[in-house]
């Protein structure tokens, strides 16, 4: 197990570094859950059901609308493209800067149980062209697997090589430890990539799937890739043993370890049934793209909803999904459809995937 830089302070907050009294890397302290020990429902539910008036200190909601780009092009490239244009932009990223990609690579299989090649290969040429100093390409795969294994399994490593890109597999990279304050069913806090306090600006990109313990899996739940195996073990014990409302609040929570500067949900292909692995496959073919995190994956349930998925997703709005209402109480994203502007191309049923994001 590599060592904890506890030395790092600095945090990755959209793009910015910011000191852990603002960020939250370093606020209260929890009790500490000993390794094994088990959280009962009654007291998770309690804790989880007074969150919104837990967290606010958290980071406001703009008034501004959240802009959601949303393309559909000739290819995938020309989507991306179009998707991230309509979204604002890479205007964020300056000459020199540092950037992170970080790409779903959960499994050895192919898209879109991982990011497409044509859809990386888009988005590694778009930071190019703003000219950073070092782009990095980084993930960790399912714990029990080797991230750098996967990455080739799943046809991405050629497009990593030919931007010139640097591909950091976190498996076993140095880490330092986070407790934000707002993590509150984190007692032992998580430990993500000590290189982030080095990253100007993150990009998340995810893929549009659903998923056999987590519902679905998009920009929130991409990212797991960052935090510690020790802490994705918990997490995985709190689903088994606290059920799916648990462990959407800590999906939430784990979302305050960095806040990317964009997210983009690569729609070439997506699972509506099973994930992340497999599952039933359908080819919406576009792309969405947001800086802003909870409009992102409403955008991304809308999609599902529109090819027909889970019950658990077709037949509930999206604001009334745990994660995302977990997150809106955090801070992380748009609390409502009407704080939300999406501008589309090349998609004829946008006013459907409107409606189905209500």
């Amino acid at each position: 197990m590599a060592a904890d830089r506890t030395d790092r302070t600095a945090s990755v907050i959209d793009g910015r570094r910011e000191s852990p009294d603002r960020a939250g890397a370093t606020g209260e302290t929890a009790p500490r859950v000993a390794e094994g020990a088990s959280v009962s429902r009654r007291a998770w539910l309690a804790r989880a059901a007074t969150l919104g008036l837990a967290v606010t200190a958290a980071r406001p909601l703009e008034a501004a609308s959240a802009v959601v780009g949303m393309a559909r092009g000739a290819t995938m490239a020309a989507a991306t493209r179009a998707a991230v244009r309509l979204a604002g932009g890479l205007d964020f990223v300056q000459p020199g800067q540092t950037v992170l990609v970080k790409p779903n690579v959960c499994c050895p299989s192919p898209h879109p149980a991982t990011t497409s090649p044509e859809v990386l290969t888009a988005v590694l040429e778009l930071v190019r062209e703003r000219k950073p100093g070092r782009l990095i390409v980084g993930d960790q795969t399912f714990y029990v697997q080797s991230t750098v294994a996967n990455l080739r399994r799943a046809g991405l490593e050629d497009a990593v090589r030919a931007h010139g890109a640097e591909f950091v597999a976190f498996d076993d990279v140095p880490r330092r430890h986070l407790r934000p304050a707002a993590a509150r069913h984190w007692p032992n806090g998580y430990r993500i990539p000590a290189l982030l306090a080095d990253v100007h600006h993150a990009i998340n990109l995810a893929c549009v799937k659903t998923h056999f313990l987590a519902r679905y899996t998009m920009a929130m739940k991409n990212f797991i890739g960052v935090i510690d195996a020790d802490s994705r073990r918990y997490y995985h014990r709190v689903r088994s043993e606290q059920g799916y409302d648990a462990f959407a609040v800590l999906m939430a929570e784990m979302s305050l370890a960095f806040r990317p500067a964009l997210h983009i949900l690569d729609g070439t292909a997506a699972f509506v049934d099973g994930g992340p692995s497999s599952g039933k496959v359908v080819h919406p073919r576009l792309v969405i793209a947001s800086r802003d995190l909870l409009a992102t994956d409403v955008a991304g349930l809308a999609v599902l909803r529109q090819h027909g998925t889970l019950a658990a997703i077709q037949d509930l709005s999206p604001w009334a999904q745990p994660k995302i209402r977990h997150g809106a109480a955090l801070g992380l994203g748009a609390a409502s459809v009407d704080r939300i502007d999406v501008r589309a191309e090349g998609i004829q049923e946008i006013e459907a995937l409107r409606r189905l994001m209500a």
